[in-house]
């Protein structure tokens, strides 16, 4: 026999998985996508239901860091909870360093945009060669 449990047991499991909190602290929160030229780039992040105050972003050399922190009063009586709550960090990789100074984010609808450039003094420039 393929399963031991009876239909009401296996309900009663599932019904326990899915009343566990969800781990926020997961390296792959919030997700992302990573768009760009060879010299640009653009990162959204799915971050619905959180103050774009409460957001930090950082760039350092080649990462860029998104933290921030959703906080939600839950009912007492809470049934079932599968949105996460609590503080998030998500460092990722970028193609090339970035020029701090062009560095825009806009949040609209719980996606979070973050517009970068890469620094000057990076970019591949053309070399004239000089005849002697």
């Amino acid at each position: 026999m393929l399963f031991t449990k009876t239909p009401i047991e296996l309900q009663k499991e599932l019904e326990k998985f899915f009343h566990l909190p969800y781990n926020v602290k997961s390296t792959n929160y919030p997700l992302i996508n990573m768009v760009g030229k060879k010299d640009e780039v653009m990162i959204t992040a799915e971050i619905p239901g959180i103050d774009p105050d409460k957001i930090d972003i950082s760039v350092q050399d080649n990462f860029l860091t998104i933290s921030g922190e959703r906080v939600q009063k839950m009912p007492e009586q809470l049934r079932i909870r599968e949105r996460n709550m609590g503080s998030f960090t998500r460092t990722v990789k970028l193609p090339f360093r970035i020029d701090t100074e062009t560095v825009e984010a806009k949040y609209q609808q719980g996606v979070l945009c973050i517009f970068a450039k890469q620094i000057e003094q990076d970019k591949p420039r053309k070399i004239e060669i000089k005849s002697l």
